[in-house]
């Protein structure tokens, strides 16, 4: 019996890499088996466990059987035919939000993962922050009485997306609101535990999608190709009577972005939830009292340290192959091979080489800022080698041959970053989504 679960990636693109294969490929007790579409054999090699395979379709790859769950990343008008297929092979399933694209594909993947006894859970990670599960703990609790309204806001001041499908409704689904919206709806039901809509009302708009502007986060874009909302906005009203408030716009001329935030009213007190923290609003006596709940930035102190230490593993993996080159290239002179008058040009090719298999195992330990983590690792490369110049010959010098050197390694480290980074990437959100 095998100790890990094996995990197979559906859709090998930005979302998968940025979202996934990454943090998927760190875990311990898991392993990536099976890749299909995409960069499949560009992911297969960098993240793939021994023995894992790029499959040439999906029956191939759902008849792997040491792949035990599936994530799928393809586009949004995809979902619901993977999903099932991969339920029905006994699959477990994280899809991409949002899970479908109509309500009747939703309802029959949660039907076939009940039939057929296996896991099916969607991208909805707003659940998971700390300050989210902290909020969600203390309604439980029952000290904000009985909830009675809630409003949810993912409003960018202007953040059209002008890259991929998302003017698309028929890959899409929709425009801001299956986009925002899903991750809103969610975090906000889900906090107020209340899944059972009874009616709604709202209205969705082009707004400023039809005047384009290079003010936009990701610059201008063509109004003929938009043929999606920009803006939607409404209220649901639950059967247990609580209203929802939903807000969500790509574009919305006010003075600042409101992502990730749930207001939440109780007879007894009231919380707003907004990415980092949360705040619980009451009354003690005849004060009005406001606490604020700031969570540390834990996720992002990880990321920091596994970088740091990526920079460390790499500026001695970087020293290592450069040793071993120059090793090699004074055996090939003492050899008769190559003339000493090469040693330097030598040195130099050294350099190259270990900054960039220095910088690729940083890069990877890294995660972004490719180009950046890459030069560094250089860098770092550079300074050990007049670290070890200082000890050894008890001088150090740029001249005679040093900025030589330093080319070399930076060049070779900017070579890691370009490569290992997988070109250029599309701007980024504040937290990625599809």
């Amino acid at each position: 019996m095998r100790s890990e679960i094996g995990v197979g990636i559906i859709g090998c693109g930005s979302v998968a890499r940025w979202k996934y294969v990454k943090n998927l490929a760190e875990m311990s007790g898991v392993s990536l088996r099976a890749f299909y579409g995409g960069r499949a054999e560009e992911f297969q090699q960098q993240y793939g466990a021994p023995g894992s395979a790029v499959c040439r379709d999906l029956a191939e790859f759902l008849a792997r059987e040491d792949v035990d769950a599936v994530c799928i990343c393809t586009p949004n008008n995809s979902h619901a035919e993977i999903a099932l297929a991969a339920l029905r092979a006994r699959k477990h399933v994280l899809c991409e939000k949002p899970m479908a694209i109509s309500a009747e594909d939703a309802v029959r993947m949660v039907e076939t993962a009940e039939q057929m006894g296996v896991l099916l859970t969607v991208g909805h990670q707003s659940r998971f922050s700390p300050a989210a599960q902290a909020l969600y703990r203390q309604l439980r609790e029952g000290a904000f009485g009985s909830l009675y309204f809630a409003r949810a806001s993912m409003v960018r001041r202007m953040g059209i997306p002008t890259w991929g499908h998302f003017f698309d409704p028929a890959v899409q689904g929709g425009g801001c609101l299956i986009d925002l919206g899903t991750h809103a709806l969610d975090l906000a039901l889900w906090l107020l535990n209340d899944f059972s809509p009874a009616y709604c009302c709202a209205g969705i708009f082009r707004g400023p999608g039809d005047s384009p502007t290079p003010a936009n986060r990701w610059g201008t874009w063509d109004p003929a190709m938009l043929r999606t909302e920009t803006g939607a906005f409404g209220q649901v009203v639950l059967q247990s009577g609580t209203v929802l408030s939903l807000d969500i716009s790509w574009a919305l001329h006010v003075p600042e972005d409101r992502e990730e935030t749930v207001t939440l009213c109780g007879t007894a007190a009231g919380a707003e939830l907004f990415p980092g923290g949360y705040t619980i609003s009451g009354t003690q006596g005849a004060r009005l009292v406001t606490t604020r709940y700031q969570m540390p930035e834990e996720e992002q102190s990880a990321k920091l340290i596994r970088c740091g230490m990526g920079l460390v593993l790499g500026g001695v993996a970087a020293l290592a192959v450069c040793f071993v080159f120059l090793l090699v290239a004074s055996a090939a002179i003492s050899g008769g091979l190559a003339g000493e008058e090469l040693m330097y040009q030598l040195t130099i090719v050294g350099c190259v080489l270990g900054a960039f298999a220095g910088g690729l195992l940083a890069v990877r330990r890294c995660g972004s800022r490719a180009l950046i983590v890459g030069l560094t690792t250089g860098g770092v490369l550079f300074l050990l080698l007049l670290t070890i110049g200082a000890l050894c010959f008890e001088t150090v010098s740029l001249e005679a041959g040093g900025i030589g050197l330093l080319c070399g390694s930076l060049c070779g480290g900017a070579a890691a970053g370009i490569l290992g980074g997988g070109g250029k990437k599309k701007p980024a959100r504040k937290k990625r989504r599809k």
